[in-house]
């Protein structure tokens, strides 16, 4: 899974622009309130994802699209501790996002 570090630490003055692909909107994440529930939203989309398929059994590495790919993928795979089971990669990959 890629997160996007940006979305759990909007700047404190400053607009973007997201997309879904198709359509767009121009946030401004100046505003507080707008700030805050793009961060709810963030936890509450992470939080799904990691029940989902911590129940399925799936595991997760998160990746960091601020950091270089291979870099992470030593950094994760090298750091999960034998025997622990399927749940072992869901703990780290939750820490790392934060």
């Amino acid at each position: 899974m890629v997160h996007d570090p940006l979305q759990s630490d909007l700047p404190p003055s400053a607009s973007m622009t997201v997309t879904d692909g198709e359509l767009q909107i121009r946030l401004d994440v100046g505003r507080d309130s707008v700030r805050k529930s793009v961060s709810q939203l963030t936890r509450d989309r992470l939080k799904s994802i990691f029940d989902w398929t911590r129940e399925l059994g799936i595991p997760v590495l998160p990746l960091s699209a601020a950091e270089d790919t291979a870099a992470q993928l030593r950094r994760l795979l090298g750091g999960l501790p034998a025997g622990r089971g399927r749940a072992a990669p869901h703990n780290l990959a939750e820490a790392a996002l934060g």
